[in-house]
């Protein structure tokens, strides 16, 4: 049975309390309190379906341009850094010497709105099969959004500058 308590008489009971029954109230108090935060608070997780108000990428798509859904093996380290979408560099593994080789600079990338963990990279139409040649899983990292401009990297040969004294 319950008998209802005014404050003061709390505080007189507190006050005579044993000191180790005071840290051991006041640690189940903080216990409960920070259990009622957790059940009750808002979560932190990012959203696993993102809602969008739109019905396709066909209205946001610049002319020129094309959406490519590429594999990514380092999704989950990318979801604390990269939000709804971002400018990235690519790389993939050369199938040739088996090393990481930077494919692609300064790519925007975009989550799917159904599929969190989906990424999808925009590039101009006549890219897209620098990207399509290499076998993914393809690793990004993350770039300062400075430019809209992709660079894609293509094979070039140096150019040998020759130079000659004459006397």
């Amino acid at each position: 049975m319950i008998k209802n308590i005014s404050m003061p008489q709390i505080i007189a009971l507190w006050k005579n309390l044993d000191p180790k029954k005071k840290v051991l109230s006041s640690c189940l108090g903080i216990l409960l309190i920070s259990g009622g935060f957790q059940v009750f608070g808002k979560s932190s997780e990012k959203p696993t379906n993102i809602k969008s108000d739109f019905e396709s990428y066909d209205e946001l798509l610049p002319e020129g341009q094309s959406l490519v859904p590429i594999e990514v093996n380092n999704v989950e380290a990318l979801a604390g850094v990269l939000g709804h979408q971002g400018v990235v560099d690519i790389f993939a593994i050369n199938p040739a010497t088996n090393r990481q080789i930077r494919i692609a600079r300064y790519v925007k990338v975009v989550r799917s709105p159904e599929n969190y963990q989906q990424l999808s990279v925009l590039i101009e139409d006549d890219s897209t099969d620098a990207i399509m040649q290499y076998p993914g899983p393809f690793t990004l990292v993350v770039q300062k959004q400075k430019s809209n401009a992709q660079r894609m990297k293509k094979s070039r040969r140096k150019e040998k500058i020759n130079v000659s004294y004459e006397n």
